[in-house]
């Protein structure tokens, strides 16, 4: 079995802004970073290291496990502070400072490593003098930086491009190096899915060959890695040592691509499907409005004439009871005259009783009749104001239910935000895929045979 060890993670992560990586990042962009850190390690066991733009010091502490001293540098003050904090050994101390002015002895270092920090200073000249100044005559400078000519796939690389002031090609990194250093090795690097095939133990391979699918049933065979969109350069004023071919192996991570990788075509489905229900309960809480304030407009009107109709009830009860008093008035006058005798006078005051009479009854009966109007309109009411508190109610529902749509699918909102990012990076990936494959044609395809070409790879859309 091999040598076992450990990558220590501290409990809180240096916030991830793009500009360097830290522990809070996963996926391809960690893996690219932790591989380079660990080939540097190899390199790196029992001598004196610097490492240049440490950022959060990960790979400082990677480093420290089997070097004899290291010293991280980074120029930003809080990643500094952070590395400090998070990263104890006896072996590992970190330093604000500048990476192409280090106030460093002369040939005092065996190793300096500078991963993904020369593209973000505008005078790399200056950065590998430095190095050449600092490192003893048989030191090796370690440097990776991205590959200009072939984009990353990574949604993280592309976010740290942002950052970048200058990018160089393969041809001038290595120009670059040997204006400074005799001996220059370049390695290229690229995250994968796929098997590898390696001699056993320690034989030695004669050679590397690649194998990368180009679409449908169509194979690359190159020598070598191609494509690779970041470079490593190994350089040192003596002769260089052996450089083993290296794999960084992640397999638990294979399926869990694949999986997404086959999700994200459903993306864009789902978000539309969301975006759909939005807009129905939208229009289904604008339709229950409306009705809610038809239903209210109606009741208005209804109470309206609930309210006439006890008006005109109270105005025929007090002309009833007005009819009534006299009526009574008027008995009293004919039992006084029948106790004295009858006149002529009498049958006339026994006229008035009768249409006073008449007049009393009509007036109950006008009473009794408008009496059971307003019982008809108080249920009306009654009834009007339960459907109205019901539809209230329901709409009161959907509108809860919206807002708690609007919270996840409307933009800003949470569940919306990812599904827009995640669907941004499938789409950034394809169109970097795509781009990668244009070139490709462009590159090893006659012209003649290009728009077929194009058909077979990118589809019929891409005949033009």
């Amino acid at each position: 079995m091999g040598e076992i060890f450990e990558r220590f993670i501290p409990d809180k992560a240096l916030d991830w802004t793009g500009e360097r990586l830290t522990s809070a990042i996963s996926g391809q962009a960690e893996i690219e970073h932790l591989h380079r850190y660990f080939i540097a390690r190899e390199l790196c066991r029992d001598c004196d290291v610097i490492d240049l733009g440490c950022g959060e010091g990960y790979g400082s502490a990677l480093l420290a496990q089997v070097a004899r001293s290291v010293v991280g540098i980074d120029v930003s003050q809080q990643a500094v502070a952070h590395a400090r904090a998070s990263y104890a050994s006896p072996r590992l101390r970190f330093e604000e400072g500048d990476a192409r002015r280090l106030e460093l002895p002369e040939a005092s270092v065996d190793r300096i490593v500078c991963f993904e920090t020369l593209p973000r200073l505008d005078d790399p000249e200056a950065v590998m003098a430095a190095a050449a100044r600092l490192l003893r005559p048989d030191g090796l400078l370690l440097l990776s930086m991205p590959e200009r000519d072939v984009p990353s796939p990574s949604p993280s690389a592309a976010a740290a491009s942002a950052f970048h002031v200058r990018e160089l090609s393969r041809a001038e990194l290595e120009a670059l190096a040997r204006r400074h250093f005799p001996h220059v090795r370049m390695l290229a690097q690229r995250a994968m899915i796929g098997s590898s095939l390696a001699p056993d133990g320690a034989n030695p391979a004669a050679g590397l060959i690649t194998f990368e699918k180009r679409g449908g049933a169509r194979y690359e065979v190159n020598a070598g890695m191609p494509h690779a969109p970041c470079l490593l350069a190994i350089a040192s004023a003596a002769a260089l040592p052996p450089t083993p071919v290296s794999l960084f192996i992640e397999d638990g991570a294979v399926g869990t691509v694949l999986e997404r990788a086959q999700g994200g075509a459903a993306l864009e489905g789902r978000l539309k499907t969301a975006l759909a229900s939005v807009d129905r309960l939208t229009a289904d809480v604008e339709h229950y409005r409306r009705e809610v304030d038809k239903a209210r407009l109606l009741a208005s009107h209804e109470a309206a004439r609930l309210d006439q109709a006890r008006q005109e009830v109270e105005r025929t009860r007090r002309e009833s009871e007005m009819f009534r008093v006299v009526a009574s008035r008027s008995f009293a006058v004919l039992g006084t005259h029948a106790s004295t005798g009858v006149t002529r006078n009498s049958v006339g005051r026994g006229g008035d009783h009768k249409e006073w009479r008449h007049l009393y009854e009509d007036s109950e009966a006008r009473r009794a009749q408008l009496e059971a109007n307003v019982a008809g309109l108080t249920e009306r009411c009654a009834k009007l104001e339960h459907e109205l508190t019901v539809a209230h109610r329901y709409t009161t529902n959907l509108v809860r239910e919206l807002d708690g749509l609007r919270g996840r699918y409307e933009p800003g909102g949470v569940e919306i935000n990812t599904l827009k990012m995640e669907l941004e990076q499938w789409r950034s990936r394809y169109f970097r895929l795509h781009d990668r494959v244009e070139k490709m044609i462009r590159r090893v395809t006659p012209r003649i045979w290009r728009k077929a070409v194009r058909r077979k790879l990118l589809g019929p859309a891409e005949e033009i």
